[in-house]
């Protein structure tokens, strides 16, 4: 096993200003009148025997892949890690700033320069701060958070992952906590920035950590069906502050269990993909929109209870969109591929191994449970110990089971792709997952 394993670990503010847009809500009406609670990006690198990797965590609703070349770029610059070893993700929060993704009309080239000299700063710091380190890994359940947002008694995914990086002497450096679930406690007449649930949580985390303020680190999960639709009394920040610190309290239950150690591998693997759209034409969208007209009617008249009809609603918003975008000339001409890159992070330890597999966009619960039996059954890893890490390194949209794709519901509506691309990024995954076991597997 390896010697020498630093890390370094530390957040920055992401300094916005009231007049901003905001995203996350298509019904959502009227700039950002300010800030609720402060947005910041979060980095934790580790360093081992000349292999080193940069985990970025942004408070905004998505990374698109000219954002995430940006910010590799700067890095690299800054600290010398390739950028193949980087990892930049979103929590996925709804109240963040729109205005940051590349081709959009209201793209906001001073915000994301200036968005990027912040990350830029944060590694240079991060970087300094590296110190021999040991690490934790543990998952427990959380329940009464998230559900299926679309079915009450529907499957989702209870886990929450700890990862616990302490310095050698018991200091506390980082706490990276997994789990999926939308951060959409807040609605869309919300406009006051915020990180919404996950804010709340590590505000709680890093207050009251043993062994001094890590920092503490959400990465989202397949989160692309899970949501608080089914859970949330109200859309208030109260409430997010109540799922925030239900999470932080088992987070800090497992962290308080768990057992680290200082002997530590880190290895990553890259696969960039092309993904082939779906094409869906005006008939079928105005057929879409007629059901899903109908499916709210239905909900409406059997006086459905609110979950019911917010779902409806956000299917009738999701046909509007497409039919919206087909008699728009520039999605006339759609290309007939999309790039996605998949990243499969492994930490390997003397007596434990994970790996972190990144995935750039909505993937539903029901995919991550078949990437955690194919990782399971090919690299004999314990299933514990294969997290999800959604919203990263670019953003395709909704990628769903097979038989998802059949069913009139906001993901399957918005999703660009088929069950071809789903299948398409289940085999790279059982591809990188061969090349990574057989390769850490003896450490």
């Amino acid at each position: 096993m390896a010697t020498g394993f630093k890390v370094g670990a530390g957040k920055i503010e992401i300094k916005l200003s009231a007049g901003l847009p905001m995203a996350g809500y298509a019904a959502r009406s009227g700039m950002a009148t300010g800030n609720h609670d402060p947005l910041f990006a979060r980095m934790v690198i580790f360093d081992c025997n000349m292999k080193q990797h940069a985990l970025v965590v942004l408070d905004l609703l998505k990374v698109d892949r000219h954002l995430v070349a940006l910010i590799r770029k700067e890095i690299n610059s800054v600290t010398g890690i390739l950028p193949n070893s980087i990892t930049v993700a979103a929590t996925h929060t709804h109240s963040g700033p729109s205005g940051i993704w590349d081709g959009y009309d209201n793209y906001n080239p001073a915000l994301v320069t200036s968005m990027v000299a912040t990350i830029a700063n944060l590694a240079r710091e991060v970087w300094a701060k590296r110190v021999p380190a040991k690490i934790g890994i543990k998952t427990g359940e959380v329940h009464n958070l998230g559900r299926n947002r679309n079915d009450p008694v529907g499957s989702y995914d209870p886990e929450v992952g700890v990862i616990r990086i302490d310095s050698l002497d018991g200091r506390a450096l980082a706490l990276i906590v997994n789990y999926a679930c939308h951060p959409t406690v807040l609605g869309e007449s919300n406009l006051l920035f915020s990180r919404d649930f996950p804010g709340y949580a590590l505000d709680m985390i890093e207050k009251e950590s043993p062994g001094g303020a890590p920092v503490a680190v959400f990465i989202n999960g397949a989160a692309g069906d899970i949501s608080t639709r089914y859970t949330r009394k109200e859309q208030t920040c109260e409430e997010a502050k109540r799922f925030g610190e239900l999470l932080a309290e088992k987070v800090l239950s497992i962290s308080k269990e768990l057992a680290s150690s200082s002997d530590w591998e880190i290895d990553s693997y890259n696969m960039e993909l092309l993904l082939p759209v779906r094409r869906i034409s005006r008939g079928s969208a105005t057929k879409m929109l007629a059901d899903a007209y109908r499916k709210l009617s239905d909900f409406e008249y059997a006086q459905a209870d609110q979950g019911r009809i917010r779902e409806a609603k956000t299917t009738v918003q999701a046909a509007e969109i497409v039919l919206n975008r087909l008699a728009n000339e520039i999605y006339q001409d759609l290309p007939k591929n999309l790039p996605a890159e998949i990243q499969m992070i492994y930490l390997t330890g003397i007596s434990t191994r994970a790996v972190l597999i990144v995935l750039p966009g909505e993937i539903s619960s029901g995919i991550s449970q078949q990437i955690k039996e194919i990782i399971h059954q090919v690299g004999g890893l314990e299933k514990k110990h294969i997290m999800i890490l959604g919203y990263g390194n670019g953003y395709i949209g909704y990628l769903l089971s097979p038989d998802s794709y059949q069913e009139l519901k906001y993901d399957s509506i918005m999703s660009k792709f088929d069950s071809e691309a789903t299948e398409l990024v289940v085999k790279a995954i059982r591809t990188l997952g061969l090349k990574g076991c057989e390769k850490n597997a003896g450490k």
